[in-house]
């Protein structure tokens, strides 16, 4: 436990600006390496943008600015954050990916016009995140972008290149952009927080921008309707009750 005082809110600011500067370049250099083709690692920092977008909300609550500038509470006596609890978000996987996907994709009417839903499953294709994190899935996909597998019994062994396709690659890429601009004001403060809001906004709009520039190039040469979690969610929707069911994380 730690003392709310004003020069940790100031660092919980700073790591909240850090943070999506961090996301954003990583996400950059995702749209660079599928640009060469290299899309098992373009995959990895796609995911690794959203992952780091999930920390913001967080860090933002904790700050408690909103809170004070509201009236809804006092900071004195300073209150005591927990940073047991914090840090172990921060180092969750699939708690800052659900985290991401929850303020960003899983209420967006904008996000869901713009990608629509599955032809078969008629799943939004949004969601996808979603049940891949609920269904522990996030972080087979996750370490298949880097890692070799081998399974001796079957004979067999698979590269990343072997299992992540364009498809993979763009889905992500796409998702990144838009929980990366959803949470702009998470980011870089809010009206609320008392601060100028111009910069959240800004960079909420060009990486709009920059997420209809990169469909309208790649959109025509991919076919994500193809990836199985979108094509056929039921058994993952399954997995995912009974994980929740026992209360895995």
């Amino acid at each position: 436990m730690i003392k709310l005082t004003k020069a940790v809110r100031g660092t919980l600011q700073l790591a909240r600006r850090k943070t999506i500067t961090n996301a954003w370049q990583l996400l950059q250099t995702a749209v660079k390496l599928f640009e060469q083709q290299q899309y098992a690692i373009a995959c990895f920092l796609a995911m690794t943008t959203i992952e780091e977008i999930g920390k913001l909300f967080i860090l933002r609550i904790a700050q408690r600015d909103e809170f004070e500038t509201l009236g809804v509470i006092k900071l004195e006596p300073l209150p005591e954050l927990n940073t047991k609890g914090l840090y172990k978000f921060l180092r969750n996987h699939l708690h800052k990916a659900l985290e991401a996907a929850a303020t960003s994709l899983y209420i967006n009417a904008g996000a869901d016009r713009r990608h629509g839903v599955h032809p078969i499953s008629g799943m939004h294709i949004t969601s996808g995140v979603v049940l891949l994190v609920r269904s522990g899935r996030w972080m087979s996909i996750r370490n298949s972008c880097l890692y070799t597998d081998v399974n001796l019994a079957a004979n067999s062994t698979l590269s990343p290149s072997d299992f992540i396709t364009r498809e993979h690659a763009y889905y992500f890429i796409c998702m990144g952009f838009e929980v990366l601009g959803e949470q702009a004001e998470a980011g870089f403060g809010s009206i609320l927080e008392g601060r100028d809001a111009k910069k959240s906004v800004q960079f909420w709009q060009d990486r709009l921008k920059d997420l209809k520039r990169f469909m309208e190039q790649w959109s025509s040469t991919v076919n994500i309707d193809q990836l199985n979690f979108l094509a056929n969610p039921g058994p993952l929707q399954e997995e995912a009750e009974k994980r929740e069911s026992k209360n895995v994380t």
